[in-house]
């Protein structure tokens, strides 16, 4: 059968998100290829999590193996269009051993990768089915990617047995939408679901804790496409037309963030994010551990005095309600925000009083908001 170059070169870049080239079980290293019908699949698995990509062929005929995923690759160094694949028995090996195998063939350059038999990854694949009745949401692969990235400033990477759900991110289905959040603590970034996406979905099955391997298997998706994320038993599972991913969901309860929400807003301002981004740029966070931000009728002034260095400037804002009012924030939390939210305009609500205060930033789309504890302003 002959397949392009470049719709296998697309295939093998998203299953290797689910393949470990550093483990010691075989079949974690190997990529079942499966064709039918003029559909294929390659399907990979790292134990904990599982993948299968999916793409058209010209060939009706079944065509089935199973081969390390690093030797599949070396097809894709070849030059041409359309690499040609067939099947090989016997074959005397550099090595002096005699194998079974495949040969991928474009032009005068052929690899031969020695066909893998793991029945265990293929018991793996058969349990990789779409769950049949589990709550379930679809949505745009596109907001979803920006969802996550936009939620992960409070997300650490040095998690404990004890607060597993540090190192993960939180899904959760609260009325008709669908909330993405981390924490670390002492900070809790949120996103909302922008349009209602969960009519009629149960709030205690849609509840689940993704660790980063799902998050990566997502980026891997297609931007134009719609997927599918299942809330199945110890599990989710997010399916679009070209892709599924199966990624285990934490043994853990993710703290109850829902009081955050709703705080009133006690004053609202909006900054021009661009402006936002050339003010920081004068706040190096290897220089200034936190930024003074004063906040007034028509500008924001920024300060920051440490390391026998100091900076004040200021620039202009809206304000939306309430009073003048006075924070200060980390550099590194302030980079993260104006670098990583999208639009032209962000708004900031300072949600309540005394020594627990709470702020709020909201994207123009409204689909955002991130909140933390304020600190006490130098």
């Amino acid at each position: 059968m002959k397949i392009k170059i470049s719709t296998l070169k697309d295939a093998l870049n998203k299953i290797g998100v689910f393949v470990d080239q550093n483990s010691t079980i075989p079949a974690c290293k190997t990529v079942h290829f499966s064709n039918k019908g003029n559909k294929a699949s390659i399907f990979a698995t790292d134990t904990c999590h599982a993948g299968r990509v999916f793409f058209d062929t010209e060939e009706k005929d079944a065509f089935d193996f199973c081969v390390n995923y690093k030797d599949m690759c070396r097809c894709l160094l070849m030059r041409g269009d359309e690499v040609e694949l067939t099947r090989f028995s016997d074959r005397k090996m550099p090595n002096g051993d005699t194998a079974d195998g495949i040969d991928f063939k474009s032009g005068r350059t052929k690899v031969a990768c020695v066909e893998q038999k793991f029945d265990e990854l293929k018991k793996v694949e058969e349990k990789c089915q779409l769950p049949s009745d589990c709550p379930n949401c679809a949505m745009n692969v596109k907001i979803l990617k920006k969802a996550f990235t936009e939620s992960k400033f409070g997300k650490e990477k040095n998690c404990t047995p004890q607060d597993p759900w540090i190192g993960g991110v939180h899904l959760k289905a609260d009325g008709d939408s669908l909330y993405i959040e981390a924490t670390n603590r002492s900070v809790v970034s949120a996103w909302k679901s922008p349009q209602p996406v969960l009519e009629g979905m149960e709030m205690d099955k849609a509840n689940a804790i993704m660790m980063d391997k799902g998050i990566n298997a997502l980026m891997k998706y297609n931007d134009d496409e719609n997927v599918s994320i299942y809330f199945d038993d110890g599990q989710i599972v997010m399916a679009s037309k070209s892709m599924e991913a199966y990624t285990r969901s934490i043994n853990a309860v993710f703290p109850d963030t829902s009081p955050l929400f709703k705080h009133e807003v006690i004053a609202a301002y909006e900054i021009d994010l661009a402006e936002a981004k050339s003010m920081l740029k004068q706040f190096d966070d290897k220089t200034f551990d936190a930024i003074n931000l004063s906040f007034h009728e028509n500008e924001v002034e920024f300060f920051s005095s440490e390391n026998n260095c100091s900076v004040n400037d200021a620039m202009p804002c809206t304000r939306i309600s309430g009073d003048d009012q006075e924070v200060c924030l980390t550099t590194t939390f302030l980079h993260d925000i104006v670098n990583n939210i999208s639009g032209q305009k962000l708004r900031i609500e300072f949600l309540s009083k005394g020594k627990n205060n709470i702020l709020s930033y909201v994207g123009e789309d409204g689909s955002y908001g991130l909140l933390s504890p304020r600190k006490r302003a130098r």
